[in-house]
C-alpha cells in the first residue's frame, strides 16, 4: 500500500462526509473509490426510490455504499481495475467480492460493522486491508490487516483484539507513503 497518511486521511473523511447523504438512520455508510487514472467516484447506502426504512413491515435491502460509488464509475465509463475503496465501515461479505470482481487493490475503512467474513475474503485474496483508528488524544492509528484472517478467532472481539492480528503502518519519509 502506498498512499500516504494524509491521502488515506482525505479520502475518508471524503466518505465520512458522503455517507451524511445516506437516507438509513441506522448506519449511514459512505464510500470513495480512487481509481489508477486519478479519477475519483463515491456513494453512500440509501434505499431504492427514496422510501424511508420501515422495521414494522420487515426488512427492506439497501443500496450499499461501495455499490453506489462503482455504479457512478460504471455510468461514466471509468475502468475500476486497480482502484482503492475508502469505506466509512468495515464490507460485508457482498461488498468484499465485489471489489475483488472490480479489480480492488486496497480497501481502507474506519469503523467495525462486527462481522469478519468481508475482510476474510478480501485477505484471502490478497486485497491489501487497512483499518484507521481514530483516537480522540494522539494521532490516529493504522493497521494493515491483509495476513490477519488466518489466525483470527471467528467470535473476535474487533476494538479490544485486532491490534493483536493487524499489522501497524509506519509512515516512510524516504518514500513518502505507508509501509
Amino acid at each position: 500500500m502506498f498512499l500516504t497518511k494524509s491521502e488515506i486521511d482525505l479520502h475518508l473523511d471524503i466518505a465520512q462526509r458522503v455517507s451524511r447523504e445516506s437516507n438509513i438512520d441506522k448506519a449511514r455508510v459512505g464510500c470513495v473509490n480512487l481509481y489508477a487514472n486519478g479519477m475519483v467516484s463515491f456513494g453512500w447506502n440509501h434505499l431504492p426510490n427514496k422510501k424511508k426504512f420501515d422495521t414494522a413491515n420487515g426488512r427492506l435491502h439497501s443500496v450499499h455504499a461501495e455499490t453506489a460509488a462503482s455504479q457512478l464509475a460504471w455510468v461514466h465509463g471509468i475502468a475500476t481495475k486497480c482502484h482503492y475503496k475508502f469505506i466509512t465501515q468495515e464490507p460485508c461479505l457482498a461488498c468484499a467480492k465485489q471489489a475483488l470482481a472490480e479489480g480492488a487493490t486496497g480497501v481502507i475503512f474506519e469503523a467495525p460493522y462486527g462481522i469478519v467474513d468481508g475482510i476474510r475474503y478480501l485477505c484471502s485474496h490478497n486485497i491489501d486491508v487497512v483499518v484507521r483508528v481514530k483516537r480522540p488524544c494522539g494521532p490516529d492509528l493504522y493497521y494493515q490487516l491483509s495476513d490477519w484472517y488466518e489466525n483470527m478467532p471467528s467470535n473476535v472481539k474487533w476494538l479490544e483484539t485486532y491490534k493483536m492480528y493487524g499489522i501497524p503502518l509506519e509512515y516512510n519519509i524516504e518514500y513518502g507513503g505507508m509501509l
